[in-house]
Parts: structure tokens; sequence; C-alpha cells
């Protein structure tokens, strides 16, 4: 099983402000001067030690367009009609997983209980922000290693997204080594800890890559669906 695996440095992460600004809300460039410093304040706190960690695995794939289905090894994925168009032309699979850890959640669980909410808040979407940035650097070094070989790269889509069942995140890390960046499924199929993204990448020389469209999607979790820029 060969794995692609990269550690970014929580401390030294370089947070998209206008990305937090955003997922909060706020119009771009209009970030309040108290949230800034909470945020820089935050920031000063990570702890030295604590990493981002991210990577996948490439799979070979069978497409079925009878059922919308894609089998990867013995699995076989159903996401639906939709999503599945999404891998058209694939030639196969990057299985992904990528974790902030469990500092980011643990430390908004802290604040809240200590009756700061606004604290709690910000740093619950930092963490959402340090791993789709993670995971947007993750995906730009892949298009760019398959670009060499003449190949392409899907927007990455994941369980739960339009209609695709959450219970094949099973599946997804069965693919991928024992607690992978850390990652372990509660019964319910929700990633531990919190702050982890997981999911498909199609590769191939015909498949595209796609402006999200936040219309067409009936997800109601999606942290982008407000500012509909998810890459």
């Amino acid at each position: 099983m060969t794995v692609i695996q990269y550690q970014f440095s929580l401390a030294d992460f370089d947070l998209d402000i206008a990305e937090i600004a955003s997922l909060m809300g706020y119009p771009r460039g209009h970030m309040p001067a108290e949230i800034l410093d909470l945020i820089e304040q935050e920031q000063r706190v990570f702890p030295a030690g604590q990493q981002v960690s991210g990577g996948y695995r490439l799979i070979p794939c069978q497409l079925a367009e009878d059922d919308h289905t894609i089998r990867l090894e013995q699995a076989v994925f159903a996401p639906g009609r939709r999503n599945f168009k999404r891998y058209k032309h694939a030639e196969a699979i990057a299985v992904f997983a990528c974790s902030a850890g469990s500092y980011i959640a643990e430390r908004s669980k802290q604040l809240m209980a200590e009756g700061q909410l606004l604290e709690g808040y910000v740093v619950d979407v930092m963490g959402s922000c340090l791993v789709e940035q993670a995971m947007n650097d993750i995906q730009q070094r892949l298009k760019d290693e398959l670009a060499e070989q003449g190949l392409q790269i899907t927007n990455r889509y994941s369980p739960g997204y339009c209609s695709w069942n959450i219970a094949e995140q099973r599946a997804l890390f069965d693919l991928l080594p024992d607690k992978f960046c850390g990652i372990e499924l509660s019964e319910s199929c929700l990633m531990m800890p919190i702050k982890s993204i997981s999911g498909l990448i199609g590769v191939g020389p015909r498949v595209r890559f796609r402006e999200h469209s936040c219309e067409q999607c009936n997800s109601t979790t999606c942290i982008y669906r407000q500012t509909k820029s998810h890459t």
C-alpha cells in the first residue's frame, strides 16, 4: 500500500484571514478588529508540537454507469448520480484524509465552557480553515505531480456531500492505513478529531476540475456553502 502523507506545523500555519472572515459572514476586507485580535491571540498559543496531517492513496478505479458506483479494490462506493458524474472518465481515485488534530476542538470546547462563546466560535472556524487549507495544499501538490504525467484531477468530494451516504466513510478508511492521520470514526461515521475531512479525487487524462455550485447541492453542513469557494 503506497500512501503519500504530509505534515504541517500548526504554529507555523499561514491562516487565510479573508477566508475566516467569509466563513463568519463578514465581507472580505471587513473583519472587525476584535476578531482579528482573537485570531492572532489564539495563534500565539498554538502548541509548537501540534501538527496538521493529511495525505492520500492512489487506487485504480472501475466506474459503473448503470448504477453510478465506483469500485476501488473490494470497496464499492455509491456517491449518487450527481456526484458520480464528477468522476466521469476517471481512471484512478485519490482516497484522501486530512486532520487538524485534536487541539482545535478541545480549545474551542474549553473556551465555550468558560463562557467565552465568541472566542470558542472563532477557534472553531479557525480549525475548519486550517484543515481545508492543508488539504488545498495537498491537492495542489497532487495536481502538479500528476500534470507531469499528462493527468488531471477532479474536485474533491466526500461522503455526506450532496446526499452521498456518510456511512461510506467506513469503506473509505478501510482503504487507508489504520488511524490514518490520527482519525477514527464514531459509530455514526463522524470523524474524530472533528476538524477532519476525507473523500475521493478523480484522476485521469480526461477528467475535469469544476467550480463548485452550491445551488445544486442539498448539503446543510458544508462550511463553504455560503461562500461558494470550496475547491
